[in-house]
């Protein structure tokens, strides 16, 4: 049993370290190849997706998904349009340096949860009968908006209409398709 209890503190805690490693992911960008940085965020759509499956058994997440891969694929296809013959690397290096920086606060805070063992079991506990209350009125679908960690959510949202900005002014101002234009 303390096992379980031990997986069920930590489970939460990793994904969110996932995420933010995710996140710091793309610290340099003029390093990045666009396509690496749609990678980041398709992986980043479907942690989200994944944790409001958890938190919330209705269709909303699955729907966020589609509608934001639906998005990301455009973008792939004009970012591929625009700059179709550059090399796309995999470079590894920044990867590593990314776990090496979020290794020592992951540690911190599994250290920290390990001695107030308490007070997250409590936690635990009312956030159980948080779940059980979601359960319950599983129709407000609003819910995930309310809380105050949507932050990846709303980045993603923000590139998505930034990059259609983007792509529709160069295709008015050249009255052309993005396929003809020739920089």
């Amino acid at each position: 049993m303390n096992k379980i209890n031990n997986l069920i503190m930590i489970m939460p805690i990793m994904t969110n370290m996932m995420m933010m490693m995710l996140m710091m992911t793309p610290m340099k960008m003029n390093k990045f190849h666009p396509i690496t940085l749609i990678i980041l965020l398709i992986l980043l759509t479907l942690m989200i997706s994944l944790k409001l499956n958890f938190l919330m058994k209705s269709m909303i997440s699955f729907m966020l998904f589609l509608i934001v891969i639906g998005g990301l694929m455009v973008i792939f296809m004009y970012i591929t349009s625009l700059a179709n013959n550059e090399l796309f690397t995999l470079n590894l290096k920044y990867l590593i340096i990314n776990i090496f920086k979020i290794l020592p606060i992951m540690m911190l805070l599994l250290m920290l949860m390990m001695m107030f063992k308490q007070l997250i079991l409590i936690n635990i506990i009312e956030s159980n009968n948080l779940m059980n209350w979601i359960e319950m009125n599983y129709k407000y679908i609003n819910i995930m908006y309310k809380e105050m960690n949507n932050k990846p959510s709303y980045f993603i949202m923000l590139y998505l209409y930034y990059s259609m900005i983007c792509i529709m002014n160069i295709c008015y101002k050249l009255k052309t398709p993005l396929r003809q234009i020739l920089f």
